[in-house]
């Protein structure tokens, strides 16, 4: 696999362009949320507004509609916070997800590509021992997702 993408939608083979479009919410959302965990340079470049915006669309899509009582107004960044999580109201948590993964794929087309490579290298420097154990420390609810997508089979629990 080539950083570069050989494809037209940054794809290098069919599979992984498959791979990526299999994998189902919930668990879409929780590999962009963990790519996005791990990608500092990615965080630092974004805008205040994206911050924010995915700031409220994570909890949104993993708390549900903004249950806490508003921050102290001397309190501007937590305030701005809960005022972006509070304006999504009554959006459900699937469609949040939906909305987090979409931005992520406006913003670096290739965050799933990057994401499957990065677990394919991780288990080719590891081992399968490890690399099993990891998935289930780690990866627990991604493990049956990205393993279909390298062909690695998974042990028994």
């Amino acid at each position: 696999m080539s950083a570069s993408g050989g494809g037209e939608d940054g794809f290098d083979s069919g599979w992984e362009a498959l791979a990526v479009a299999t994998i189902q919410y919930p668990r879409k959302f929780e590999l962009a949320a963990k790519f996005m965990a791990t990608h500092p340079t990615l965080q630092a470049s974004l805008s205040i507004e994206d911050k924010l915006m995915f700031y409220g669309l994570e909890q949104q899509a993993t708390v549900g509609a903004c249950n806490i009582p508003s921050p102290h107004l001397w309190n501007r960044v937590e305030r701005a916070k809960w005022e972006v999580w509070k304006q999504l109201g009554k959006t459900s948590t699937i469609e949040a997800m939906f909305l987090y993964t979409r931005e992520i794929e406006r913003l670096y087309p290739r965050w799933a590509q990057v994401a499957i490579e990065s677990a394919h290298a991780h288990a080719q420097r590891s081992g399968p021992c490890h690399y099993h154990t990891n998935v289930r420390q780690q990866w627990r609810p991604l493990a049956p997702d990205i393993a279909s997508a390298l062909g690695v089979p998974l042990p028994p629990h």
